[in-house]
């Protein structure tokens, strides 16, 4: 049930001085060079000890002067920001009408700011693409929305964000005034679809500086008054101070005191990761760098610098010593700036070191990226391992750091992995990704690239299909395309007629992914090399047998279930074909081990090692 509650909540604001303001200081702390002493930071508070429940049906009025924190309240409750103090919980999908242009960019055009604000709204690529003719319609914009938003009167501006903004069917809805925007056709318009919103909504937060309104359409009215005249000069890291994180901690970690304040150097994660569990569910999913240019822009207008190879905060103030007890890098070079000082622990998680030991399989910009990595380690670092593969790997190019400095923390994957066996689910999912219903067939999975080894799995495959004269047999391959797959689909084309049993599907949801993972007869990861191996996890997690690589870190993924060969051995990969299609029993007994194996990895583990890393 939607739900808010707020306990005890502060907003404080750092005002800094001039000369912290200065377009040389500015520049300084960018390019990473000197910090200098600053003066005493004003803060002021912006909310007090603010006490709030709301319940579904309830309709709340904000009345207030000028300044007395209607906006801030507002926007701590659509998630813009975090309390210095208290806590906050909601539970709901939110609709804000308050700030509904944050997120969007005037340099791009009115299509992209849609997907650019859809996703600061929390909605997923292809919602907002299933919506997008919608919305433009609504907008009233014509050919203009190809055009850059720059261009744009200030009314269209309005139009196209307030359309976005209401093209979801909230449980939460937030307003901030009646809005009224563009001539007096869309004004009408906006107000019926603003009513519709308030009448179906489950809660609704209104704030105004007219009784009047809030009386109409709110059952009663909160009145909000803010004492800020005893503001306070002092330190604060309120933008860094993940209360979350530490409440976290202390229930799944009594043992440990979680009396620290976390950093995390890294873009998405500080902006979008409001506790430490919803960093884990990052962590072991996919690298950042596929994501970042994405949120690029909209990480700009919240007050971040982002530079490849040296991610920075800019509202972070000079004295890091005051504002850290802890740095982690869940991938990047750890700031220059935190290097400096002792008191500040650091921690960087290091997933592998593929694009030193396999150039070739990398792009010119990954070799970079590596080489600048794996110099700046150092024995005052924790590193943190995802397998004993990568471990000793990266003993082995940085033999002067010491082996105690270098942990291993094996990751989970998200709890949607699990067996599927409705089958209705997985026949609409299968229908959906043209994989047929009526067969049989042996899955793999990853980007397209040389180094997963998929030509080596379709020539087995075709020839397997072809000894044994197997009609109802298909192979699944899942994965968008990366570098170099000409020769898989040179591969799939010699195959010649029975190319037809190779199904590509493409780039595939993690919500479908289950389904398809559960209905397949194995899962077959022939990959050349690993870090770790989450798609083996992820098959184990779902209850199918694997077949995998026997060479770096995919056997410690597996342990003692599936069958393990080499990933260049042809005949030893029919053979477990074969094994896997013709002996329903074993097949039975792989898929109960695989289950048991994969609860080996779990988010409990994976958190208690990651929290232990970070605090010991």
């Amino acid at each position: 049930m939607a739900h808010i509650v707020l306990n005890s909540v502060n907003i404080d604001f750092p005002i800094y001085n001039a000369k912290a303001r200065s377009f040389r200081g500015h520049f300084i702390r960018t390019v990473g060079g000197k910090i200098n002493s600053t003066n005493d930071i004003t803060v002021i508070r912006a909310l007090s000890n603010i006490n709030l429940e709301l319940r579904e049906g309830d309709r709340v009025g904000v009345i207030g002067n000028n300044g007395a924190g209607k906006t801030t309240l507002l926007r701590v409750l659509s998630g813009v920001y975090e309390p210095t103090a208290g806590s906050i919980e909601i539970e709901g999908k939110i609709s804000s009408l308050t700030d509904i242009q944050m997120g969007m960019d005037p340099e791009a055009t009115g299509e992209e700011n849609i997907i650019l604000r859809g996703i600061f709204m929390g909605m997923k690529i292809n919602e907002i693409k299933s919506k997008m003719q919608e919305i433009i319609e609504f907008s009233q914009l014509d050919d203009y929305i190809s055009m850059p938003m720059r261009t744009y009167s200030s009314g269209m501006y309005l139009r196209l964000a307030f359309a976005v903004s209401t093209c979801i069917q909230p449980e939460i809805l937030i307003l901030d005034e009646m809005i009224g925007v563009g001539d007096m056709d869309f004004v009408q318009k906006a107000k019926e679809r603003t009513l519709q919103l308030i009448d179906t909504s489950k809660i609704m937060v209104m704030s105004s500086h007219d009784l009047a309104i809030l009386r109409k359409f709110t059952e009663e009215a909160l009145k909000i008054l803010i004492n800020i005249s005893e503001t306070k000069i002092y330190f604060t890291a309120s933008q860094l101070n993940f209360t979350d994180c530490k409440e976290y901690l202390r229930e799944n970690l009594p043992q440990f005191e979680a009396n620290f304040i976390l950093s995390i150097n890294d873009t998405l994660t500080n902006r979008l990761v409001i506790n430490l569990k919803k960093l884990i569910d990052y962590l072991a999913r996919k690298s950042v760098l596929k994501r970042i240019k994405i949120f690029k822009k909209i990480a700009y207008q919240f007050g971040f610098i982002i530079d490849f190879f040296n991610i920075k905060f800019s509202f972070v103030p000079k004295q890091y010593k005051d504002y850290f007890d802890v740095y982690f890098s869940p991938q990047h070079p750890i700031p220059k700036q935190v290097l400096k000082i002792s008191a500040i622990k650091k921690v960087i998680f290091l997933h592998d070191l593929i694009p030193l030991l396999f150039p070739e399989y990398v792009s010119f910009v990954g070799k970079i990226f590596y080489q600048v990595l794996i110099k700046h380690f150092n024995n005052q670092m924790t590193i943190l391992c995802c397998s004993n593969t990568s471990k000793n790997d990266f003993l082995k190019f940085r033999s002067d750091i010491d082996e105690k400095r270098v942990k291993v923390v094996y990751l989970s994957v998200a709890e949607l992995f699990k067996p599927i066996t409705d089958q209705v689910t997985i026949g609409k999912v299968l229908n959906k990704y043209n994989i047929p219903q009526n067969g049989k067939y042996f899955l793999t999975l990853s980007s397209l690239n040389p180094r997963k080894n998929f030509t080596h799995v379709i020539t087995a495959f075709v020839e397997f299909i072809k000894t044994y004269n197997l009609s109802d047999l298909y192979l699944g391959i899942v994965g968008a395309k990366g570098w170099g797959f000409d020769d898989i689909f040179a591969a799939i084309d010699a195959a010649e007629q029975y190319k037809d049993k190779i199904i590509m599907t493409g780039f595939i949801d993690d919500e479908a992914l289950p389904a398809i993972y559960s209905a397949a007869l194995s899962f077959v990861f022939m990959s050349l090399y690993e870090g770790f191996g989450l798609p083996v996890l992820e098959a184990m997690k779902c209850g199918i047998p694997i077949i995998g690589s026997n060479i770096s870190s995919v056997p410690e993924v597996m342990g003692n279930t599936g069958i393990k060969i080499s990933p260049i051995d042809k005949g030893l990969l029919i053979d477990a074909m074969h094994r896997i299609y013709f002996d329903e029993k074993a097949r039975n007994q792989l898929k109960a081990e695989a289950i048991k194996q994969a609860d080996q990895f779990n988010y409990a583990k994976f958190s208690t090692e990651l929290a232990k890393a970070i605090i010991q």
